[in-house]
């Protein structure tokens, strides 16, 4: 079964169209964020012909914040003085995920 991606188009300083795909939305501090990463990275574990993340290769994730106006997401860059304290929560938050993990499969044996 092929997953649906969720993909937005951002334009960068340049003026030039990124594609972005939305990986999740988290909470932080009463606000709303989502990480994004580069859409045009492969994502086929099967592929043989690209560096993506999917082939053991580091892949950049963007985190923007999103204000939601009635129907409409805004996406906006992270302050750096923020951004820092929520990489942060996000490195604590998946570490305690792949402790629970972890923690299931020795429940399994």
């Amino acid at each position: 079964m092929i997953e649906e991606r969720d993909l937005l188009v951002f334009e960068n300083e340049e003026g030039q169209e990124i594609t972005l795909e939305l990986l999740e939305y988290f909470e932080f501090e009463d606000e709303e964020y989502a990480l994004l990463v580069d859409a045009t990275e492969c994502q086929d574990e099967a592929c043989d012909d690209c560096d993506c993340a999917s082939h053991g290769e580091e892949m950049e994730i963007i985190v923007m914040k999103v204000i939601v106006d009635g129907d409409n997401e805004e996406f906006v860059p992270v302050e750096d003085e923020k951004l820092d304290a929520i990489v942060e929560y996000l490195e604590e938050s998946y570490a305690d995920e792949d402790d629970y993990d972890d923690q299931d499969e020795d429940d399994e044996e």
